[in-house]
């Protein structure tokens, strides 16, 4: 009988064994050999095999990252008319644009109330400081603000223009201030230079930083990596990044942002000069309302672009969805520090082929740009950087893409540092099974070639589709926690072989930490400015007015460090009814708003959080 139990006990520890063997470990946190947090929470960045540090991607966004989109003051509202409402719209914009600025840099907000407004033209929000408003995004014009577009007049036109009147490219040159880069190297990552002669650059200046595309770079990256095209051209992909100077020591200038790419002095002599900023329009928004482009006789004879950017600085598309657009839902082009958050970009209609069907298309020149919690179905590239050189720094955070009928991309021409975080692909690929590439183009489109470098994928999810990540020469790409079918670098879907970038846990059970790396990288940086700035001068504060609010209340919210902060509204009974913040900001005051139009009258009380503080008030919304 002992023996018998000593049996099945052997027995059942060998089960148990094969079991936990079996098992994987879906619970185990992992983290990156590059780059994970130490004991007390900070960020250790390790150089891979070739040297290269990931770059520090925080600084994309709206002023910089790490702030909240402003809530901005209705001064002029427009209700639907009869007709053709383009007109009545673009003259609103126009009449707030003409009032003088604020002290807070802003003119205010044009609010299109809910309900459908005929745009059969194009509207230009051309005026610094101004916000064009809707109700809402969503599809129903009873409590939704649904500009309906109409005919093909210009042909394929862009809807909605926000800012400038020329795609420059930061070639505006303050006359004088050109000076030659003296370091022999600046490695991606860096953030500091040395020059001939300093004496003509301030601190705050917007400062250009060329690499000519000479035929010694070209040579060094395999001309483009162009397979079988013609290689790209002296002159043609210069590499260029546009900086803020934030101190200078002698001929040692120090600048907001690192850059994206290796400069090295022996393949191009850089230069820098001081950018003459006489035509950008900057701290511009347009929220809360839906494109719907309406179809025309032939497949492609309507409306092209839904938003555009362009020649903008501090600018932001929060809670737009566009709908049956032709080339890009939101693109955007000379445009620096730019938030597109909570968009859709629906259902193009067009032919499935090239140069259209994009749905967030970072194009020429844009730097520092972030787009976040959006949303993309049934188009071609729906989160791509399709601008080249000048095109860097820029970071794709918890997005969602449906019906992906080809990959999210850095499309052509060297584009640098670009991180997709997050990314979810939510269904299997209906038509390509490559849903993200980070490698070479080749001869694709006019000479594709190396499209990507120092791209990150970081904790992304492609489902049953494929990724290609490929290590261009001089630089690298990375593959880190990614789950897909496949990452391959060589084979069947790759239509131009390549050495195989950095990968790391791809397909690995856990959780990669921390979650985001811009998240990550954001929180760091903006703890150091608040150890920098010295101690708590205020206790977590909350205010919110007007109180009593029947349409719209702005709450005030003082932070005393940068911090996690999570605002959210309660009813009575303690359930939550709106989330006006979560995530990270700054130390300072920063105003949020909250519209209760879907809450009925009574007594909700705003909760403020942040590390460990907890503070409340309570509103009373009256009808």
């Amino acid at each position: 009988m002992r023996l018998l139990r000593l049996a099945h006990l052997l027995i059942s520890l060998i089960s148990l064994l094969c079991i936990l063997a079996l098992t994987p470990a879906a619970a185990q946190p992992w983290t990156s050999a590059l780059v994970a947090p130490d004991a007390e929470g900070r960020l250790v960045y390790t150089p891979d095999a070739d040297g290269f540090v990931l770059p520090d991607f925080s600084h994309a966004g709206y002023r910089g990252g790490g702030l909240a989109l402003p809530s901005v003051p209705t001064v002029v509202t427009v209700a639907t008319g009869p007709g053709d409402d383009t007109e009545r719209i673009q003259a609103a914009m126009d009449e707030l644009g003409a009032r003088p600025l604020g002290a807070d840099g802003f003119r205010g907000a044009v609010e299109l109330a809910a309900g459908t407004y005929d745009i059969a033209g194009q509207l230009w929000l051309r005026h610094a400081g101004v916000v064009l408003r809707g109700a809402g995004s969503g599809s129903d014009p009873s409590s939704n603000t649904v500009l309906r577009v109409t005919g093909n007049e210009p042909a394929q036109r862009i809807v909605l223009r926000v800012g400038g009147r020329r795609n420059s490219q930061w070639s505006a040159e303050v006359s004088g201030t050109r000076t030659a880069v003296t370091s022999d190297r600046i490695p991606v990552g860096a953030r500091s230079f040395t020059v001939a002669d300093a004496s003509a650059l301030d601190v705050g200046d917007t400062v250009i930083l060329v690499h000519p595309s000479t035929q010694a770079w070209l040579d060094a990256i395999d001309g483009g990596g162009t397979a079988g095209d013609p290689p790209w051209a002296v002159g043609e992909e210069d590499v260029v990044f546009n900086r803020t100077v934030t101190a200078l020591s002698g001929n040692r200038v120090t600048v907001d942002a690192p850059v994206f790419y290796t400069l090295d002095r022996s393949l191009s002599e850089a230069y820098v000069y001081v950018l003459d900023r006489a035509d950008l329009v900057t701290h511009v928004g347009v929220e809360r309302l839906r494109i719907d482009i309406q179809p025309g006789d032939d497949l492609e004879d309507h409306a092209w672009v839904g938003v555009q950017l362009v020649q903008v600085e501090d600018a932001w598309a929060r809670d737009v969805a566009v709908v049956g657009y032709g080339s890009s839902a939101f693109r955007t082009r000379t445009a620096t520090r730019v938030t597109i958050a909570e968009s859709q970009a629906l259902d193009p209609l067009a032919e499935i082929t090239g140069e259209r069907m994009y749905g967030f298309n970072l194009d020429t020149a844009s730097q520092l740009v972030l787009v976040r919690d959006s949303y993309a179905r049934n188009g071609r590239h729906h989160y791509a950087t399709v601008g080249g050189a000048n095109t860097s720094g820029s970071v794709f955070l918890d997005n969602r893409s449906e019906g992906a009928l080809s990959a999210s991309e850095p499309h052509r021409r060297w584009s640098s540092g670009i991180l997709y975080d997050n990314h979810r692909e939510l269904t299997d690929p209906p038509l390509d099974p490559r849903l993200l590439w980070l490698g070479n183009r080749g001869s694709f489109g006019d000479a594709h070639g190396w499209s990507a470098a120092h791209a990150v994928a970081w904790n992304v999810d492609l489902g049953s589709g494929v990724m290609l990540c490929q290590q261009p020469p001089t630089a690298q790409n990375y593959a880190i926690g990614v789950r897909a079918e496949a990452v391959v670098h060589e084979g069947p879907v790759v239509p131009f072989t390549a050495p195989a970038c950095y990968e790391e846990g791809i397909n690995r059970a856990g959780t990669l930490e921390p979650r985001s790396l811009y998240l990550a990288q954001l929180d760091e940086r903006l703890r150091a400015v608040s150890t920098e700035a010295g101690p708590e001068t205020a206790p977590l504060a909350l205010a919110a007015f007007p109180n009593p609010v029947a349409e719209a209340a702005t709450v005030r919210l003082t932070l005393p460090t940068a911090s996690v902060t999570r605002v959210t509204v309660y009813d009575v009974l303690g359930r939550p009814v709106a989330t006006l913040h979560d995530g990270l900001l700054t130390a300072g005051t920063h105003a949020l708003s909250w519209m209760p139009e879907r809450v009925g009258a009574g007594v909700y009380v705003l909760v403020a959080e942040a590390e460990g503080q907890r503070t409340t008030q309570q509103v009373s919304v009256v009808r």
